[in-house]
């Protein structure tokens, strides 16, 4: 197992629990703002643009390598 492997390893709950607490973040922020707020609409736009920053990251990230 490489070291980045090893990294990973000891921190993909803390990873996971960073994204998790932006989604949810953003919920939030969307239930205060919008009276009547459709949760699945707003969870899949949220989800979204998470996406579209992810596939930026990656661009960025990986495709300079």
């Amino acid at each position: 197992m490489k070291f980045e492997e090893k990294e990973l390893a000891k921190r993909k709950d803390e990873i996971q629990k960073d994204v998790y607490a932006i989604f949810r973040n953003n919920m939030d922020i969307f239930s205060w703002e919008i009276p009547e707020n459709d949760e699945n609409k707003s969870a899949t736009l949220i989800l979204e643009a998470m996406e579209e920053a992810m596939r930026e990251i990656r661009r960025v990230h990986l495709e300079q390598n």
